[in-house]
């Protein structure tokens, strides 16, 4: 992962792979491979991760890909897409959707690759061309809509309306297609957005009829790494799965603000493998499990993480194969961690989910 120093200063070596592929036969109708020697001031105020490629297709269907390999940390970024390339003069349409994040002052920033919307992100853009008439006045409206999850019930119906979806955003605009062509974007905080599974739908009105639209689907998962040192008590207190209260309780005491930074850090730097993560790895992916089960898992009068659910979670992660059963009048989860070996049996009872054992295989 390209690493940015006190400064602000990133410095990456990247490698592009674009191709776009005929969607019957998969042959390769255009490849472009090219390398970027990077280096961004994140606190310049501009947006160094932005990228536009041009390319010229004849009309048609295509499925396209972006590969990006990362020299500096070895890793390698895959994005798959499907792309319309039409004739200008038959008709309107939108092009694909762009999602770009924003960031000031980033920790550890990441591009956004594929349908993940991740890093320490203050916001996160969306930008398409609109294609045309030349000097055409035309209304487009885009829709942004949050997977709708369920709410803690006493039955097994929990998992109705899971895939639907509440309008999150909804901005409109009138755009002028001077020269047959017109840029729409639109911006909304990430301190506005819970972390899930987001539609954006984008629609596009000549007077009050549709003629064109487009829709992208991405996730965005935890994603605040910042928002953990902007409650430190709090985040202290919920090392409860993990470190003694005698050690939680003394590290709350602790008087000076540098010095309870600093402790904290540590705790979780231990606990990074230097061969295989970045230092703080593990502190992440402690809390980003604690804000995933504080939004799957609540439970009446209970937080997410301090549950029973939610503790397995934040120690283990997902499990790799989850199902329920009714027995006896009863309702039960398994969850099965084959690469770990172990099973936990929870059991509904008085509108919480009761954690029976735990079964270990070794």
């Amino acid at each position: 992962m390209a690493t940015v120093e006190d400064s602000g200063l990133l410095e990456t070596s990247l490698d592009y792979l674009i191709e776009f592929r005929d969607p019957i036969n998969y042959q390769i109708v255009l490849s472009n491979k090219f390398y970027e020697n990077c280096s961004f001031d994140f606190f310049s105020g501009n947006d160094p991760l932005f990228r536009e490629f041009h390319f010229s297709l004849p009309p048609g269907s295509y499925v396209g890909s972006v590969d990006i390999f990362d020299r500096k940390s070895g890793r390698s970024f895959l994005t798959p897409f499907t792309y319309e390339c039409r004739d200008i003069e038959k008709g309107v349409w939108i092009s694909d959707i762009v999602l770009l994040q924003e960031r000031e002052g980033a920790i550890d920033p990441q591009p956004l690759v594929g349908n993940i919307v991740g890093g320490i992100a203050d916001r996160i853009q969306f930008r398409s061309h609109i294609y045309g008439q030349r000097d055409e006045l035309l209304t487009i409206r885009a829709n942004l809509y949050r997977q709708q999850r369920p709410h803690p019930v006493q039955n097994n119906r929990e998992l109705l309306k899971v895939n639907q979806y509440t309008t999150a955003v909804q901005p409109n605009k009138i755009i002028e297609l001077k020269d047959g062509i017109a840029q729409f974007s639109c911006a909304t905080d990430l301190s506005k957005l819970k972390q899930g599974t987001y539609l954006l739908k984008i629609f596009l009105y000549r007077h009050d009829s549709l003629i064109a639209e487009k829709n992208t689907s991405f996730v965005l998962p935890w994603k605040r790494l910042k928002e953990v040192f902007l409650d430190l008590e709090m985040s202290i207190s919920q090392m409860a799965h993990i470190a003694s209260f005698a050690f939680i309780d003394a590290l709350i005491n602790v008087k000076e603000e540098e010095i309870q930074i600093a402790k904290f850090i540590e705790f979780w730097q231990e606990r990074a493998d230097p061969d295989l993560e970045e230092v703080l790895d593990p502190l992440e992916r402690y809390y980003s499990r604690i804000f995933y089960a504080n939004d799957l898992f609540l439970e009446p009068n209970q937080e997410g993480w301090k549950t029973n659910r939610g503790r397995v979670l934040t120690l283990y992660g997902f499990p790799n194969n989850r199902f329920n059963r009714q027995w006896n009048g009863n309702i039960y989860k398994v969850w099965s961690y084959h690469d770990r070996g172990l099973e936990f049996l929870f059991r509904f009872e008085s509108g919480r989910w009761k954690l029976i054992y735990p079964i270990n295989k070794n």
